[in-house]
């Protein structure tokens, strides 16, 4: 937003200036690494940034921990979820940089198939929060399966 190719009066450099003395910048970790606790959040309340570049240069995805549960909220590592979980190596025409995205995508399915970590996202159908799981007999490939709904 800021970098050497943004004219000084743009939109993205105005919204900096005007918000910068209450900007927290984060530097993400990388999948599996030890990373910084964000302190957002009270004490008891665990989220960390995992860097999963490649839809947009800073793409983050972050892991919410509390009470010894998980949830890694992915954003956009994913836009076509039919397609992109059993071929986790199609890109769309929206990743910046198409190759990382695939990297990223197939290291967090990986990670979170591996680890049985709940997921939620943007451009999951509702309820938007599942698991992953390697599918089987597909080499690479990945089912998601939605939570329940609670009952109301």
């Amino acid at each position: 937003w800021t970098g050497p190719s943004q004219s000084k009066d743009s939109p993205q450099n105005q919204v900096v200036a005007a918000y910068k003395e209450r900007l927290h910048f984060i530097e993400p970790a990388a999948l599996g690494a030890a990373s910084r606790r964000l302190p957002l959040f009270p004490e008891g309340v665990d989220i960390r940034a995992i860097a999963a570049y490649g839809h947009t240069p800073g793409h983050t995805v972050y892991l919410v921990e509390s009470k010894g549960k998980q949830l890694l909220i992915w954003a956009d590592l994913t836009h076509a979820m039919a397609v992109q979980m059993p071929f986790p190596q199609v890109a769309v025409t929206y990743d910046v940089d198409p190759a990382q995205a695939v990297v990223a995508r197939k290291a967090v399915l990986a990670y979170v198939a591996a680890n049985k970590i709940p997921v939620a996202g943007m451009h999951i159908a509702h309820p938007s929060m599942g698991t992953v799981s390697a599918a089987p007999g597909a080499e690479g490939g990945y089912t998601f399966t939605p939570l329940p709904t609670p009952e109301k």
